[in-house]
């Protein structure tokens, strides 16, 4: 994939960071590219994945992951991405402020097969003119 967008003299890349022992294992995938493919650099995202991690330990395996994705966003000279965890509790936004992280909205990415996405338009123009007209 990488060599793809290498030839066009684009980057993108995938990285893995795990961090715990034994079976309690934290990961995150870290998904880096450059300006030239990035919109919105919502295409700079960390997934924390802690399921393997007891309840009393995620914290702070989560603070780790995302010091240390902070760091490799850092090396390529990126600057900003988006940390998503689909249960970011209060104690998870806490300790990664305590960290230099800043919390700025819960977002939702929409992913779907290509067909769907003609209808989905429609609907999302006739709640957006909807929106306005109500406005």
């Amino acid at each position: 994939m990488s060599l793809d967008y290498a030839s066009a003299g684009l980057f993108r890349a995938r990285e893995i960071i795990a961090c715990g022992e034994g079976d309690a294992l934290g990961f995150a995938i870290c998904e880096m590219t450059d300006a030239g493919i990035n919109l919105f650099g919502l295409f700079n995202e960390v997934r924390l994945f802690l399921d393997l991690v007891p309840e009393d330990a995620q914290v702070d395996v989560a603070q780790a992951l995302a010091i240390e994705a902070a760091r490799r966003y850092r090396q390529r000279g990126i600057s900003r991405f988006v940390l998503a965890d689909h249960e970011l509790r209060e104690s998870f936004k806490t300790a990664l402020a305590a960290a230099g992280f800043d919390f700025v909205e819960p977002v939702w990415r929409f992913i779907t097969p290509r067909e769907i996405m003609p209808y989905y338009r429609s609907f999302m123009n006739e709640l957006i003119t909807a929106f306005i007209r109500l406005k």
